[in-house]
């Protein structure tokens, strides 16, 4: 049964550590992608953020942030986001009891509700 539950648990995301946007298209306001990474766990975590640029092919790496989250806090970085049309933004290090949201902003910090995500909105990321 543990085998079986452990099957189950694996193939709906449960203890994933690597999660992303997928493809977003960029509203034309966004000039920055915000994103925050919070630890719920009493332990200081790193997870690692990634903006890329998928309006070419193949896609390229536009920005990499390294956050340190101590424990019960959160931590925010902002890259800024001009030319691509599309970008996708990944999460690694978001084991249980971490979460992650994304949300890109205008110059006068207007959130585009199409190109924010909550932690129940990104998608596990399978492969690299």
């Amino acid at each position: 049964i543990k085998t079986e539950v452990a099957a189950i648990a694996s193939s709906v995301g449960v203890g994933a550590t690597n999660f992303t946007t997928g493809p977003v298209l960029k509203d034309p306001i966004v000039l920055t992608i915000q994103s925050q990474v919070l630890n719920n766990t009493g332990t200081a975590r790193t997870a690692f953020v990634r903006l890329f640029n998928t309006s070419t092919s193949p896609k390229s790496l536009l920005s990499l942030a390294t956050l340190t989250i101590q424990a019960f806090s959160a931590s925010v970085t902002v890259f800024s986001i001009v030319t691509p049309t599309m970008y996708e933004v990944q999460f690694s290090g978001i084991g249980q009891g971490v979460y992650a949201y994304t949300a890109g902003a205008s110059i006068a910090s207007v959130l585009s509700p199409s190109n924010t995500f909550r932690h129940s909105e990104l998608v596990q990321l399978i492969g690299s």
